[in-house]
């Protein structure tokens, strides 16, 4: 029987950062290796079918969004505003300075741990990996080690 892992990741395929590649390639290997790749992420406009997943990842890889994708957003299409950097993205939608806060996406993650502890138990992973850039995707992990 495969193994299950869940991977909090800040971005995945196929959003052209190199967080994005890093865990895109590591999810395409997994599978040869027994494992099942759940993986959850915030959606910054990009947004694969799972066709495309299948395609260019791996069958056995399934993708979640901690923030839906929004309506009007097709496959792999990237609104202007999605396409900001997130400093401008949050300067826009909040008053809060991003250079005031160490990493203005905590607030984010902390909001997201209940979403994560849902799938969690939903999918009962034999490993759950949190990974950076954005360190504060690592509160996700630290409140799940302390509650399970």
């Amino acid at each position: 029987m495969p193994k299950r892992i869940l991977i909090v990741s800040t971005m995945f395929f196929p959003q052209p950062i190199v967080g994005a590649l890093r865990m895109t390639e590591w999810c395409r290997l997994l599978p040869q290796f027994g494992w099942t790749p759940t993986v959850l992420c915030r959606c910054y406009g990009y947004v694969a079918t799972p066709e495309q997943l299948a395609d260019k990842v791996h069958p056995d890889v399934e993708v979640r969004y901690l923030n839906p994708p929004r309506d009007d957003l097709q496959s792999s299409d990237v609104r202007e505003e999605a396409s900001l950097p997130w400093y401008k993205r949050l300067a826009k939608s909040t008053s809060i300075s991003p250079w005031l806060v160490p990493d203005p996406t905590i607030m984010f993650w902390r909001s997201a741990v209940r979403k994560v502890k849902d799938v969690v138990d939903e999918i009962k992973p034999d490993v759950i990996l949190t990974t950076s850039p954005r360190h504060s995707t690592h509160q996700v992990g630290l409140s799940l080690s302390r509650e399970m």
